[in-house]
Order: C-alpha cells, then sequence, then structure tokens
C-alpha cells in the first residue's frame, strides 16, 4: 500500500526536463513569430506613412502651381514662347549651377525646368473711370509739363475710384497696403479701344496715396532701372503710344517654381517671388532685397519639374529622315493649325507635333512655335520618399521624362538612390486664361 502511494506522489510532483523544454522552445517559437509579425507590419506602416507623405507632397505641388497657372496672364499680360516677356516663361532643362536670380541666390537642380508665372493673382483689376475726359490720367514729359502724347510721357498719373463706372464697389485696400509698403508694384495699364494695347509701368509709392474713396497712382514710364525692366513687358519693349486712355489697371506679380539643391538633403519644390521681369527679389524700394522672397518653400522631396507646352501649330509637316529611319503614318503628315477648334496632336516619340519641351529634338527657337496659342500646359512632378525603403527595394530606373534623359549613371538611377520609393504624376492645365 505505501509503494503504490509513493508511486502515485511521484507521478504528480511536477514537469519533467524534458516537457519544461518542449514547452520553453514552443513560447520561443510564439514569441519570435508574434516579433516577427510586429516587425513587418511596423516595416510596413513606416513605409505607408513615408508613401503618404509623399502623396500628401505632389498633391501641395500640384495645386499650389496649378493655382498660379490657371491664372497667369490675368490683367491682359499675353504669352510668347521665344522672349522671356510674357504671362509664362520656361527655362528648359537649365545647366548646372544655374541660379534662380543671379548671384548669391539658390541653386537650381541641374536638369530641371524653371516656371516663370505672371499676372495680376492676388489683388482686383481696377476699373478706371474715363467718364470725364482725360482727368482720370495724365502724362508729365522730360521737364515735368502736362502732356497729352503718350509717346513724349516719362511719369503719369492714374485716378482708381472705389467704385467702378459700372458701380461695382473696387476694394482699394490692396492700393493702399502697396503703397504703405514702399514697393515699385509693375503697374499694368490697358487701353479702352484695344485690349491689345496695353503697358507695364513703375508704381511711384512715394508719390501716390490712397484717400477717401479714390486712390491716385502716380508712375514711371522711363527713366529707373525697373521702369526700364518692365518696359520689356509692354509691347515690342515700347509704351504704346495709342495709350491714350486706360480702361483697366492692376498689379502684376512674378513668381518662379524651381527644384532648389539643398546641401544634404533631397531637392525642393521651391517658389520665388521677384518683381517681374528683374533678378530683384520682391521688396521696398530702396531697401535691400528680401532675400526669403528667393526661396518660399512648397515642399521637400520632388526631385524633377518638366513642363511643357500644348500649342496649336502647323506642325506635321516632313522634316529630313535619317537613313532607315522610318516615315511618320500617313495621317500624320500634314495637320494644319486650328485656332477655332485646338487641335493639339503629340507623337509618341514626341517629335514633330504639338507639344513643346516633350522631345530632346525641340527647339523654342523653330518657327513652329512662333505666334501660336498656347492651349495647355502639362506639368510632370517627380517625387521620392523622406526615407529609403527598409525592406530590399529597387525603384525602377528612370529614363525619361518629357525631354529630359535620365543616363543609366546618373545619381537617380543609383542602387542607393533606387531605394526610395517615388511617383512621377503628370496634371494638365488647360490656359482658358490666355
Amino acid at each position: 500500500m505505501s509503494d503504490t502511494r509513493n508511486r502515485r506522489f511521484a507521478r504528480e510532483s511536477g514537469f519533467t526536463l524534458l516537457e519544461v523544454t518542449v514547452a520553453l522552445l514552443t513560447v520561443v517559437i510564439v514569441l519570435l513569430g508574434v516579433l516577427a509579425l510586429f516587425d513587418f507590419t511596423n516595416r510596413v506602416s513606416r513605409v505607408q506613412t513615408h508613401v503618404a507623405d509623399m502623396q500628401q507632397g505632389l498633391r501641395i505641388s500640384q495645386l499650389e502651381v496649378e493655382r498660379i497657372v490657371r491664372m497667369a496672364g490675368r490683367g491682359g499680360l499675353p504669352t510668347t514662347n521665344v522672349a522671356p516677356g510674357g504671362a509664362i516663361w520656361v527655362a528648359n532643362n537649365v545647366p548646372d549651377n544655374t541660379t534662380i536670380g543671379g548671384a548669391g541666390t539658390p541653386e537650381v537642380s541641374a536638369g530641371t525646368d524653371v516656371l516663370t508665372l505672371r499676372g495680376t493673382f492676388d489683388t482686383p483689376i481696377y476699373q478706371i473711370d474715363n467718364r470725364g475726359g482725360a482727368g482720370s490720367l495724365i502724362y508729365r514729359d522730360n521737364n515735368g509739363q502736362i502732356t497729352t502724347n503718350p509717346a513724349q510721357a516719362v511719369r503719369g498719373v492714374l485716378l482708381v475710384n472705389a467704385v467702378s463706372p459700372t458701380q461695382i464697389p473696387q476694394s482699394l485696400e490692396p492700393l493702399r497696403l502697396a503703397i504703405q509698403a514702399g514697393v515699385p508694384e509693375a503697374l499694368m495699364l490697358v487701353n479702352w479701344v484695344s485690349p491689345g494695347v496695353y503697358a507695364v509701368v513703375e508704381l511711384d509709392p512715394a508719390n501716390s496715396g490712397v484717400a477717401g474713396n479714390q486712390a491716385t497712382l502716380a508712375f514711371r514710364i522711363s527713366g529707373t532701372p525697373l521702369a526700364a525692366a518692365y518696359a520689356r513687358l509692354s509691347p515690342n519693349g515700347v509704351f504704346p503710344a495709342a495709350m491714350t486712355s486706360v480702361a483697366f489697371a492692376s498689379l502684376v506679380e512674378e513668381h518662379r517654381f524651381y527644384i532648389r539643391e539643398v546641401d544634404g538633403f533631397a531637392p525642393r519644390l521651391t517658389r520665388a517671388r521677384t518683381l517681374p521681369a528683374t533678378e530683384i527679389a520682391y521688396g521696398p524700394a530702396g531697401g535691400p532685397n528680401n532675400a526669403n522672397n528667393w526661396a518660399l518653400d512648397v515642399t521637400d522631396n520632388v526631385l524633377d519639374l518638366q513642363v511643357a507646352l500644348g500649342l496649336d501649330t502647323q506642325n506635321h509637316v516632313p522634316r529630313p529622315r535619317a537613313p532607315g529611319e522610318p516615315n511618320e503614318p500617313p495621317n500624320l503628315t500634314t495637320i494644319a493649325a486650328d485656332p477655332v477648334n485646338g487641335y493639339i496632336s503629340e507623337a509618341a516619340d514626341g517629335e514633330d507635333d504639338d507639344w513643346l519641351f516633350n522631345s530632346a529634338d525641340d527647339n523654342r527657337a523653330d518657327a513652329v512655335w512662333l505666334n501660336t496659342l498656347p492651349y495647355y500646359m502639362r506639368l510632370t512632378f517627380l517625387v521620392r520618399t523622406e526615407r529609403p525603403d527598409p525592406a530590399v527595394y529597387q525603384a525602377p530606373s528612370l529614363a525619361t521624362l518629357e525631354d529630359r534623359v535620365y543616363p543609366a549613371n546618373h545619381p537617380f538611377n543609383s542602387a542607393v538612390d533606387r531605394r526610395y520609393r517615388r511617383r512621377a504624376v503628370q496634371t494638365v492645365i488647360n490656359l482658358r486664361n490666355l
């Protein structure tokens, strides 16, 4: 009886060493599985966070640039493809060591585009009351005498009322702020007879003012460096002799979007605010340049900005072909310009079509691009994540973006840079305002 009790107690006394070892191994395996799952989900979460940040950067880039592009030329400034004096100008695939505004200003990432936009963006377009005759516009010549001949004028005065001739209220506050800040703004004047008669002059804030319901805008036509710079935005760079009256007036802004090189960091999409047609940062007259306006960062980790313009041209005229190069399909040999419907065509190779800057062979000086009406602008942004992917990941190599060719040895195609996730997104904008 005693032996039986002892054997029962021995069986119920605890686990054996083998049982404990098996249990511990089982627990370790489960814990390792849990840790591996946690690490995997953590890495996925980090990647998704970086991708979400990248996509948010894309949205910000598109919305910021698109907003101003749609308003380019507002106020009456036209565009041109061959001289940087209109509402839109593209510096295409800039070379290395290019700066956004001359010595001492930020460097532009080599190979990217610089998009310059001009127009009346944030202030009203004022309607001028000419019902009382020439009293709303007075010109003075070199001797300070009043003249009725715009060709003899070197400066003038324009009156703007708080109520337009069509009885619409016009806020004079933007004019008051510009005058108080002492900024020699670019002032756009548009003629009553024809919108093709316009001029850009220099606001003289020292001799301007707002009193009651009227603003007195003194301006310079010539005689100062800024007046000479603004004159380049006038037709043929000359103050029109036909500007005997003014129908509309507005303040012209200039914004330059570019990819800014930042030491030790990924490039950034940046906006520069300048006095139009100058290499001077926006700021008050006589004071130092407001250097901050050279680098108004929009978003980080933008590697490239490419711009293409859809123009109504007489392209698709057969061009000389290299030996062995196939001819274009017959239906693409002759397509005439269509100013009514604005037919914009694009070839697969980007050549001989209606898009400027979508092929490395495009040259804005070619006759086909001259005096053509812009219908569309296509923006291509290349962005990347803030950090490299924690897993073994290689993004696809870059080949071309519009007319920019990425060689195999480009830094963006290196194994290190391809560990970042990146996106190239295109936005097509209808240039209705132009």
